[in-house]
């Protein structure tokens, strides 16, 4: 199988080219402001450019894992995001039009509001902030256009091995070696989502020919609090150096839910319930591979 991957040099991209690879695919990754060697670079924006690297390439998928992720920056600058994570979105689909490629794009739990309940994949979005606008927009333009090609992968709060070091586990884990606090809050929940669980089970799902939106996250749902003090502990740091405190004072731009809740029950009927694993054995996984490269395989 020939995968296209655009956003190589992110945590889920750089996951995807170690899954791909494990399964010898012919893989192409792409890289944006982060020089790659093995990757060719790429500007979701440019149309022509993304015209011509499909055409090129000729792929069976293309994972989508590009964009702007940062949903502070997203906040203050809407007109940035919806460039990138709607226009450049909709570069890619039209780009695709004409072949055959199924199109995977990585969306967030963010296109929900204040969630009662689990929220099931045909639930309406409701988005609080402009990053889960952009998602949820970008999702509806890859629906009427790839109709019977794309699969949607819906996530939160994704950690686990990344170069850069960015996610909750592994800035929490920096800072607290550093013994800095790490401030964080019990009023907001998450699921916690191993990323190479993520990047196995996306290719899985296209593997199995599935279509349509799928929900992948973690088993558990825990404050942000706990999921940090147990990170903490699993890494064998002083979990009296994890704050908590009310989201108002966290300095956020962005407005976000703070119960966020994916239904899980459409992912476990395809592939059974243990596709993820759960926060205390992914980081255990993550600690166990700290030092190796980003881009490798944990088992």
């Amino acid at each position: 199988m020939r995968s296209l991957i655009l956003g190589a040099t992110g945590q889920i991209g750089g996951l995807l080219v170690a899954e791909c690879e494990q399964r010898d695919d012919a893989v192409q990754g792409t890289w944006y402001r982060r020089p790659h060697a093995d990757f060719l670079p790429l500007d979701l924006c440019d149309e022509e450019s993304v015209q011509r690297l499909i055409t090129d390439f000729q792929p069976d998928v293309v994972y989508l894992a590009a964009g702007l992720n940062q949903i502070d920056f997203a906040e203050a600058n809407p007109h940035e995001c919806r460039a990138v994570n709607v226009d450049g979105v909709a570069n890619v689909v039209r780009a695709m039009a004409g072949g055959g490629a199924k199109l995977v794009y990585f969306s967030s739990s963010q296109v929900f509001g204040e969630c009662k309940a689990a929220q099931k994949e045909e639930a309406t979005p409701s988005p609080l902030n402009a990053y889960g606008t952009a998602l949820a927009e970008a999702e509806q333009i890859i629906r009427e256009n790839l109709a019977d090609r794309h699969l949607i992968v819906r996530t939160n709060c994704v950690y686990g091995p990344e170069e850069r070091g960015r996610n909750r586990a592994l800035h929490a884990v920096r800072r607290m070696r550093d013994g800095q606090v790490v401030t964080t809050t019990d009023e907001r929940t998450c699921q916690p989502t191993f990323g190479p669980d993520l990047a196995t089970v996306a290719v899985d799902l296209v593997k199995h020919g599935c279509t349509g939106t799928y929900h992948v996250v973690g088993p558990d749902r825990m404050t942000e609090f706990a999921f940090v003090r147990m990170t903490a502990f699993i890494f064998g740091l002083d979990s009296d150096l994890v704050a908590n405190a009310p989201v108002t004072e966290l300095g956020e731009e962005a407005p976000r839910p703070r119960s966020p809740w994916l239904d899980r029950q459409k992912l476990r009927a395809e592939l059974g319930p243990k596709a993820l694993r759960s926060p205390g054995e992914g980081l255990r996984a993550l600690r166990k591979a700290e030092h190796v490269p980003a881009l490798a395989r944990v088992a």
